[in-house]
């Protein structure tokens, strides 16, 4: 039960709320769109930009690393969490315009909105000077103003 809460918690990090429906269907593995993470090729695409590259696309391999850092607020495990948040909560959108509006974005829009929506949440935060906090922001094209100064 208690991989069960940290999922919960994991999946509702970034955020804020998660829908109930959302998260306990996924997290109990009852959802037929559970494998999409895979299916889309998502997280193979996303997994360099989240700091995770050797992390398979399986919910079970991405749970197990990013539980253990769910509390960690480096800026690794902070990226790490809002890129599997995003993904999910935007597969999840697609799922749900294809079912009941009848439209569909293409994988290249939905991998398009997931880095945007991530960068612009990176965009809010602040981040103390380090080579791994140099390289991340290239790495998003972010602006070198969002480290903090050291005085």
């Amino acid at each position: 039960m208690e991989s069960c809460t940290n999922k919960k918690k994991l999946l509702a990090f970034s955020w804020g709320r998660t829908p109930r429906l959302n998260s306990d269907a996924r997290v109990k593995r009852k959802l037929k769109t559970q494998d999409t993470l895979r299916q889309w090729d998502v997280w193979d695409h996303l997994n360099f930009y989240a700091g995770l590259p050797t992390v398979a696309a399986s919910l079970d391999s991405i749970f197990a690393h990013l539980i253990p850092i769910s509390r960690k607020r480096s800026v690794r495990s902070v990226i790490a969490k809002l890129v599997f948040a995003a993904s999910c909560y935007f597969i999840w959108q697609n799922r749900n315009y294809m079912l009941f509006k009848n439209q569909r974005r293409s994988h290249d829009q939905i991998m398009d909105v997931i880095k945007s929506v991530v960068r612009l949440k990176l965009l809010t935060c602040k981040f103390k000077r380090t080579n791994n906090v140099k390289a991340l922001l290239h790495l998003w094209k972010l602006p070198d103003s969002l480290i903090q100064s050291s005085h």
